[in-house]
């Protein structure tokens, strides 16, 4: 089915910097939020695998029986007296408020200190609506519609009224409302105090009901600015649907439609959005095209596709080393990193956490089958790698205990340890030093020349650190969630990205000048000069990749995975192909 993703999906500001805060305190020490930080489950459960806690608001006793440890202040904020209460506790309090909601108090507080009516435009039970409410004291009314517009007595412009709306309030229906106030009230200060990423969203929403069949709308039915969207999409005539998950998608929905478009709330994580979105990018698609998406996303999800990767590169550092083909190396080093990279899921056996991404949820449902696979393909390479001698052997084995440690839990430590560990997370160096260690190695090894060894080895870090780098940016792309620990995350995308392109364009660069000092030397043939060049391919479809995901055109994860791989074998494809020995 053809699918339109909408450009202002992911999280607004106020979400992203709410996380963000959570996420960052929580390093080193204990954080408990007041309330759900955000109205989504998917996102709360992913703070709760975190070590984020939620304590019910209990407003009588929020500063009395407060769990120990620091407390911060969700995006929707609260009352002034329950923030007193969490003061006087004598905790650290952060305060996660969203600038605009915390504008929005600052407003109300300012026009009742000035003796002023406050009217809002709002959801009369929103947590939002309490903590600005709270501001303007007993001189407040809630409004929902017009007709509570009309239902205001004259006596409440007595000291004037400033007349303002919730953030995530109906934008429409806030104008309609403004003009009533306007009409009925002389005195009447109007802010229109509803988020541009609200209004952003709103405006969307209604282009793309009018530009597809049916509208489908991602997130918590517990959010408002959710609803708000699907309000949007329904008043457009066209069918809209709101679901939470890729799994309340029901392929009756979309009978007789061929045209979807998708739009997620405010703090719907990205990668609910883009399970959500490959979903429906299946639906309606039997046949070759469904059959292909089908097997890359098993191999991608069960790593298949990453010891494929490690086939192709051990086979192109061998041509670089000038080696030849060793197959037993290419069968080793593709077994070792399949160990590696299953054992360094590192994931508990935890329902919740199979829902943050594809490989996960794979993972989790076939954790001991697929923990039993990676320790049979650890023991194998070994044994294939003695067959090249004690060194190459001692090697496999190091590097295999060296999986093991990282793939154990790290100790608790102190915040800035914590952030020291995640800038140099195994993830990002000891696993790109790993693949280049296991894969090019042996052949520098057994070249005995130090150049062409030190290409091969070089050409395989650099080539994997950058397809881990776009990985990362493609998960961050929309909210920054799913890769906060990751360096792509820390770094920022631009300077990720940049990262990411010296890593392409040093991984092209070393094959060519490989084949320069060979020609030197006067050590090359034709056929290998030939499998040399191509070799320099795989890093320009990396690039490929990488704009790609700067231009948010990737979507599946799992897909995105196996293109990734599929860049690393194919630097490999042209020395298999030949089998020459040099």
């Amino acid at each position: 089915m053809k699918t339109i993703i909408a450009r202002t999906s992911g999280f607004c500001d106020g979400v992203r910097r709410a996380m963000f805060m959570a996420l960052s305190a929580v390093e080193g020490e204990e954080l408990a939020t007041y309330g759900p930080l955000v109205h989504n489950d998917q996102a709360l459960r992913f703070l709760s695998l975190r070590g984020v806690r939620e304590f019910p608001e209990d407003p009588d006793s929020a500063g009395e029986s407060f769990p120990a440890g620091s407390v911060l202040i969700r995006a929707h904020g609260v009352p002034p007296e329950c923030r007193r209460r969490l003061l006087a506790s004598g905790r650290k309090v952060i305060d996660a408020t969203c600038p605009h909601v915390a504008n929005n108090q600052r407003l109300a507080r300012e026009a009742a200190a000035a003796g002023m009516a406050v009217i809002i435009a709002a959801d009369p039970s929103h947590p939002e609506t309490l903590a600005v409410a709270g501001e303007a004291g007993t001189n407040c009314r809630l409004v929902s519609s017009l007709a509570e517009v009309d239902e205001l007595g004259e006596d409440t412009a007595a000291g004037g009224i400033l007349f303002l709306a919730q953030t995530t309030f109906n934008a429409k229906l806030f104008g309609e409302m403004s003009e009533a106030m306007s009409r009925r009230f002389k005195d009447c200060r109007i802010v229109d105090s509803i988020c541009l990423a609200t209004h952003n969203r709103q405006e969307e929403a209604e282009r793309l009901a009018a530009a597809a069949d049916i509208l489908v709308v991602v997130g918590s039915r517990r959010s408002a600015n959710t609803r708000r969207l699907l309000e949007a999409g329904k008043a457009s005539g066209k069918t809209a649907i709101l679901v939470e998950t890729a799994s309340d998608l029901q392929a009756g929905d979309f009978a007789g439609h061929s045209v979807a478009a998708v739009i997620a709330g405010a703090s719907t994580p990205g990668w609910i959005t883009q399970e959500v979105a490959s979903r429906l990018y299946r639906l309606g698609r039997p046949g070759l095209g469904d059959s292909l998406s089908r097997l890359a996303h098993f191999l991608s999800e069960s790593r298949i596709s990453t010891a494929l990767a490690a086939a192709g590169l051990a086979a192109a550092a061998q041509q670089l080393a000038e080696t030849g083909m060793v197959p037993s190396l290419i069968l080793a080093g593709a077994g070792y990193v399949f160990f590696a990279h299953v054992l360094n899921r590192r994931l508990p056996d935890n329902p919740e956490a199979a829902r943050l991404s594809p490989i996960d949820s794979f993972y989790q449902a076939r954790r001991r089958r697929m923990l039993g696979i990676a320790w049979l393909s650890a023991g194998s390479g070994a044994a294939l790698a003695a067959r090249s001698g004690p060194a190459i052997f001692s090697l496999f084995l190091a590097a295999s205990l060296a999986a093991v440690l990282y793939a154990l839990p790290a100790p608790p430590a102190p915040r800035r340890i914590a952030r020291i560990r995640g800038i140099f997370s195994p993830r990002y160096w000891a696993m790109p030093i790993g693949w280049a260690l296991i894969l090019a190695a042996p052949p520098a090894w057994k070249s005995g020349s130090l150049f062409p060894g030190l290409a091969a080895m070089l050409m395989v870090f650099f080539i994997r650190l950058g397809g881990a780098l776009v990985r990362d940016l493609h998960d961050i792309a929309s909210d920054r969630l799913l890769g906060i620990d990751t360096l792509s995350s820390r770094l920022g995308p631009g300077s990720a990205g940049r990262l990411a392109s010296a890593c392409f364009a040093a991984a092209a660069l070393i094959p060519a000048t490989s084949a320069i000092q060979a020609a030197v030397r006067g050590t090359f043939a034709p056929a290998w000069l030939i499998s040399v060049a191509l070799i320099s391919l795989a890093p320009g479809l990396g690039q490929i990749l990488l704009e790609r995901v700067k231009n948010r055109r990737l979507l599946d994860a799992s897909l995105l995975q196996a293109e990734v791989d599929g860049m690393c074998l194919l630097a490999g494809l042209p020395a298999l192909a030949a089998g020459i020995r040099c």
